[in-house]
């Protein structure tokens, strides 16, 4: 009643459970009151035959939504395995194959988007392990080439060398053979005066009269004629044993120990010969005492290229200002890290910025309408580079007064030969390539 009382203004109610044990919550009850008789009138209705098949429906639903469920989760696994397993497969093969593995190939035979895939792989492989067979094929066949064209090219290049180390021969030659034919007529004129002064030395003794201040005068004329008869025959003799020895040294290319400057003053008199028709003056300043091991032969050809490439190039056309000798080669001394430095320097008008960078070029010449190959300078480079085992470098005239430098001319052209102290160590230095 109690229930009921509290429950009277709400119309229809579930009765709790504990009214009774046996009754479940499933009694709907509407309550009323009667005044007249003061009664409270109870209406109920039991619902469990609605609501327990309703229970056990929805048991059933959930069990069945919850088999489906799970069902359709191995379903998407398996189908995620079997889409992943071989997409996993291909992308292993693939980053083997970038790796360098070129004969894998993928496994996949399977339909679908992931089969295709797995064919276009394999087909791509192929044309790039063909292309790159082809590939390797053409490099094979053009460094075969290329190896074939360097070999003509050394051979060439040995060709011009020597072509030019006879034409440097023949200019020595002919340049001798004007040089020795002064001394030699200087003595053939002194053996004619002997001669005529002794001549007449015989025509006075036999005579009936003769002067002794003539005799005299006679017998000095002929020892003044001997003796200089004598110092140009000696004069000429030496001339022929440097010639002997350059010519040698041409010839038979051996690594000797070679004391700089006595080098230098036998070979002087050879560069005077080249430098002759611009009357151009050759100076020494190297100390006594510098010893190297190199080629006699190698290091006259290099120094006689460029005392013509200053003769064709420093002095063309350009006769000296006085007989007093304007015109300048200067051979210069200087060490670097152990090594012997060699400067040949010239006071001519050196050469432009804008060619520098390209004077060691084959064939690059500015005189080529005066008959130049434009090699001398090339074959210069190659002969220090690679006989001597040094460096060759043109020296700007911004860069000719650095510190540990000697000081070079500040106009002209000027080289520096870079030879290793130690002929079993090259002297190449990059860095040090002023060019």
């Amino acid at each position: 009643l109690r229930i009921a009382e509290e429950n009277l203004g709400q119309g229809a109610f579930f009765l709790p459970r504990g009214i009774s044990d046996d009754l479940p919550r499933t009694l709907v009850a509407g309550s009323f009151y009667h005044p007249d008789s003061d009664w409270i009138f109870l209406v109920y209705n039991d619902l469990s035959f609605i609501l327990v098949p309703l229970a056990e429906s929805a048991l059933i639903t959930a069990l069945v939504g919850t088999s489906a469920l799970v069902l359709a989760s191995i379903a998407v696994a398996a189908a995620a395995r079997r889409i992943s397993e071989p997409i996993s497969h291909l992308t292993e093969t693939v980053s083997r194959f970038g790796k360098g593995e070129g004969a894998i190939r993928s496994a996949i035979a399977e339909r679908g988007e992931v089969g295709i895939l797995s064919a276009e792989f394999n087909t791509m492989a192929d044309r790039i392990e063909t292309f790159t067979r082809d590939l390797e094929d053409r490099i094979e066949e053009r460094t075969r080439e290329l190896e074939s064209s360097v070999e003509d090219l050394k051979i060439a290049q040995d060709q011009l060398i020597e072509s030019e180390k006879m034409a440097a021969l023949g200019g020595l030659v002919a340049g001798f053979a004007h040089e020795i034919n002064t001394p030699i007529g200087v003595s053939v004129t002194a053996l004619s005066s002997v001669q005529y002064a002794a001549e007449s030395a015989l025509n006075m003794l036999s005579g009936k009269d003769v002067s002794r201040s003539e005799l005299m005068a006679a017998l000095e004329q002929v020892v003044s004629a001997s003796s200089l008869g004598e110092a140009n025959l000696n004069r000429a003799g030496e001339m022929v044993q440097q010639f002997k020895q350059v010519a040698a040294d041409q010839i038979f290319e051996e690594r000797k120990e070679i004391d700089l400057r006595q080098f230098l003053e036998e070979i002087i008199e050879t560069l005077v010969a080249i430098l002759k028709p611009a009357r151009v003056q050759v100076v020494i300043e190297i100390p006594e005492g510098i010893r190297l091991r190199s080629y006699r032969g190698v290091l006259w050809q290099v120094l006689s290229n460029l005392a013509r490439n200053s003769l064709n190039h420093g002095f063309a056309g350009k006769p000296p200002e006085s007989a007093g000798f304007s015109h300048q080669v200067t051979l210069i001394y200087g060490a670097e890290d152990g090594a012997h430095v060699l400067y040949f320097c010239d006071n001519g008008p050196g050469i432009p910025a804008e060619h520098i960078d390209r004077i060691f070029e084959p064939f690059f010449t500015t005189r080529r309408d005066q008959g130049n190959t434009g090699l001398g300078l090339h074959i210069v480079y190659n002969l220090i580079s690679q006989k001597l085992g040094g460096h060759f470098s043109y020296v700007p005239p911004d860069q000719r007064w650095q510190s540990g430098r000697p000081a070079l001319p500040a106009k002209g052209a000027c080289f520096r030969i870079l030879l290793p102290a130690d002929p079993g160590h090259s002297a190449i230095n990059p860095s040090a390539d002023l060019t």
